[in-house]
């Protein structure tokens, strides 16, 4: 809440004291003069009293502090200029909508900011030098800088739970004449936009000091006052193009501030393009690690399978237990990715039927389609940002067959592994050197030796597959982008 520091307000303390006594005087004077009436009024004085003592005050903040906080700011920005030479131009640059994911050397682009064109310089500034947060870039040549009105626009749509980038330019005028009334920073506020032009009226300003010639500021001309710039940068961001203002009327007493700036017909179609290309990459990405994750469960239970069909006396009924954890079908059906369809039927009924031979066969038949199905994704199709991208999610899925085939080989007493050690070795540095995903290979292989008879084999197995799996959820819960410092262009 802010007050004229020219119009005192009577302090809430000294108000509830005034009622207390005037209170305390009625009803002892009504006790002498037996009268109800002057009881009761003296009653009422004395709970108001009491409740004007106990509600704390609101915080007030004076107009003169609320300028000379901002003056500073300008003050900078008028040094910047200086060295700069601008044109006489302003350019508020919307960000993207704050629900798009975007990689975190784009993050940049969620901000808004005003670009300040050097003079005999055209064009605003690109996306590049957005999302690096540059400040005084080259080409073209000019100044960017964190809009003078994003304070108040964040706690405007902080409060109200808004995003401007959602809120359709027809809509603006009427939504943002509401939420700039409900900061008491001026008496009258009127907005008109008409097509690409846009009229802002402000009467008695608490920021209308801020034009006074004895300031002398050339920033707050061409940037507008925060107030200004607030509406500015918020129909900025709601028609998705730059705004500029054009000029800036003060009347002689500085009470009516009229500033006129038009929508730039600029559209931006290489961040939009960069935009709808994360989409893609955030969809195949998702999508993939899905498949990979619904897949590697469903290995487990074959090998598991497998690997109960390997002892001297076949626990069938710990086989069926397999069986109804696959269930009946699995679908998966993407967007970005093929889709993958299976049937645990007849793996169910050979299991159920205690026939070995088949089962066995239908368990490598489920194998054989899963591996297929990720041999098959083709390379050409690949969006090789994204983590996993096709190449490592088959990297991923060889190399937890390998794993499974050491297992598996260590039960039914295979001691020449040699070989599929080296393999799973070469594979996962693969995997090491071009994603975040590191198994210790190591703690692997230590894990791997305790099978052995003396061990209970089943906790043996689920460790050496709980380390690798280890490193596919941190894939899943982190955003490992491959191109990390890659240019936007």
């Amino acid at each position: 809440m802010l007050i004229d520091p020219k119009k005192p307000k009577l302090d809430s303390f000294l108000i509830a004291i005034i009622f207390i006594v005037s209170g305390i005087t009625l009803f002892v004077l009504s006790v002498l003069l037996g009268s109800q009436i002057i009881s009761i009024i003296g009653l009422g004085l004395i709970f108001w009293g009491a409740l004007f003592l106990l509600t704390p005050p609101p915080k007030h903040v004076e107009a003169s502090f609320l300028i000379t906080s901002s003056l500073p700011d300008y003050m900078t920005i008028d040094r910047m200029l200086k060295y700069l030479i601008p044109k006489n131009e302003a350019y508020n640059i919307p960000p993207c909508p704050r629900d798009i994911y975007l990689p975190e050397h784009l993050e940049g682009l969620k901000e808004m900011v005003t670009f300040i064109p050097a003079e005999h310089t055209n064009g605003i500034a690109e996306i590049e030098d957005i999302a690096r947060g540059e400040f005084l870039i080259e080409k073209p040549k000019g100044l960017l800088i964190a809009s003078p009105g994003v304070g108040l626009l964040d706690k405007i749509e902080q409060k109200h739970k808004i995003d401007f980038t959602k809120i359709p330019l027809s809509e603006v005028e009427g939504a943002l004449l509401n939420f700039l009334d409900e900061l008491y920073l001026a008496k009258k506020i009127d907005i008109s936009i008409n097509e690409n032009e846009v009229t802002l009226k402000i009467n008695d300003s608490l920021y209308k000091n801020l034009y006074n010639q004895e300031n002398n500021l050339k920033s707050v001309f061409l940037l507008g006052c925060p107030l200004v710039n607030t509406a500015a940068c918020a129909i900025a961001k709601s028609a998705g193009k730059p705004t500029m203002i054009q000029e800036i009327k003060t009347t002689p007493n500085g009470n009516t501030i009229t500033a006129t700036f038009k929508i730039i017909n600029r559209t931006f179609e290489k961040r939009q393009k960069l935009i709808e290309d994360n989409e893609k990459i955030l969809l195949r990405r998702n999508e993939l690690l899905e498949v990979i994750n619904a897949s590697i469960g469903i290995v487990d239970l074959s090998f598991d399978i497998l690997i109960g069909l390997q002892k001297k006396q076949i626990n069938w009924q710990r086989l069926e237990d397999y069986s109804k954890d696959l269930g009946e079908t699995f679908s998966f059906i993407g967007q970005s990715l093929p889709s993958l369809n299976l049937s645990f039927v007849k793996i169910y009924s050979a299991i159920k039927s205690q026939i070995p031979k088949e089962t066995s066969k239908e368990a490598n038949n489920i194998l054989n389609m899963i591996y297929s199905y990720f041999d098959s994704l083709n390379l050409d199709d690949d969006l090789k940002e994204s983590v996993p991208n096709f190449l490592s999610a088959k990297t991923i899925i060889l190399s937890y067959y390998t794993l499974n085939d050491l297992l598996l080989g260590r039960i039914v007493g295979d001691k020449e592994n040699t070989k599929e050690k080296h393999q799973l070795e070469s594979i996962l540095q693969i995997l090491t050197n071009n994603t975040d995903f590191k198994v210790n290979m190591e703690e692997l292989q230590t894990s791997i030796d305790k099978l052995i008879p003396e061990n209970d084999l089943e906790s043996v197995i689920d460790n050496s597959r709980e380390i690798f799996k280890e490193q596919l959820q941190k894939m899943s819960s982190l955003y490992s982008w491959s191109m990390k410092k890659n240019s936007c262009a």
